[in-house]
């Protein structure tokens, strides 16, 4: 892990504690209502939706947001957003929107900035509220065909889409160099198990860059390096905000801050 200037993200915690009590606990409402079926947990119900996805059918479809960022990642988004206070984030792959709903949630407590999606579905539509969509914008199709729909200038930049080598080195490449020096940026998916996510090119293409671009990052990951993990769940027991809402707990994302070698350096 680079030496970072990304402050730590305890302090984050505790300066912003209050705000992101409210927004966790609008986020649990919401999870409720409509986050997974409560069958989720049983076998026979996983073996259903399995088959009727085999057969091109998605039985939870407008119903469930199914989400994919973990409580401790969803949290440092919010965070990290706050403190930067970006006017522009661009997001790549939404998904059904629990991503959405975190980011624009920091933009709702900032009072400024907006927020515009690319996704190859616009699923998302169905889940964002309206309170919140009103800073929001959903731009569905392959993002790399997209480009004149992107911003020139990416205060932060969320990426959470295809895994893959080609894909990380196309957004390096492309979006990257649109962030500018002291905006920030995070990747999902990056550590699973006991090192990168096993199967994605795109972590050591992304471990690799930020490495070789010295870019500060640090990741809350359990599997990832040091022991920032210990540090920020204590702090989250300490403020009382370690309830869980959403059960996964691998909180595989890692939050950059760009610098000028990384953005002369390439993919």
């Amino acid at each position: 892990m680079a030496a970072s200037s990304i402050e730590r993200p305890s302090g984050l915690y505790e300066r912003y504690r209050e705000d992101l009590r409210a927004a966790r606990e609008a986020q649990r409402r919401m999870y409720e209502r409509q986050g997974y079926s409560r069958w989720q947990p049983f076998l026979p119900y996983r073996a259903v939706r399995r088959a009727a996805a085999k057969l091109g059918m998605d039985i939870e479809l407008g119903r469930y947001m199914n989400p994919m960022l973990d409580d401790t990642e969803a949290e440092l988004t919010y965070l990290r957003i706050r403190e930067l206070r970006p006017s522009v984030v661009v997001e790549v792959g939404p998904y059904r929107g629990w991503s959405t709903t975190w980011i624009l949630r920091a933009l709702r407590d900032n009072g400024a900035g907006s927020v515009i999606s690319f996704d190859r579905v616009g699923e998302a539509r169905r889940f964002v509220p309206a309170d919140l969509a009103e800073r929001w914008e959903l731009v569905v199709g392959d993002v790399r065909d997209r480009l004149a729909d992107m911003p020139e200038s990416i205060d932060y930049l969320f990426i959470d889409a295809d895994h893959r080598r080609p894909f990380a080195e196309w957004y390096l490449a492309e979006l990257v160099p649109r962030v500018p020096v002291g905006a920030g940026g995070s990747v999902h998916d990056v550590f699973h198990g006991s090192g990168p996510a096993r199967g994605s090119g795109e972590a050591r293409v992304i471990l690799d860059w930020l490495d070789s671009a010295n870019v500060p990052w640090f990741t809350p990951s359990r599997f990832g390096p040091g022991s920032l993990h210990d540090e920020v769940q204590s702090e989250r027991i300490r403020l009382g905000l370690d309830a869980p809402i959403h059960y996964g707990d691998h909180d595989s994302m890692v939050f950059f801050e760009m610098t000028r070698s990384a953005r002369s350096a390439g993919p």
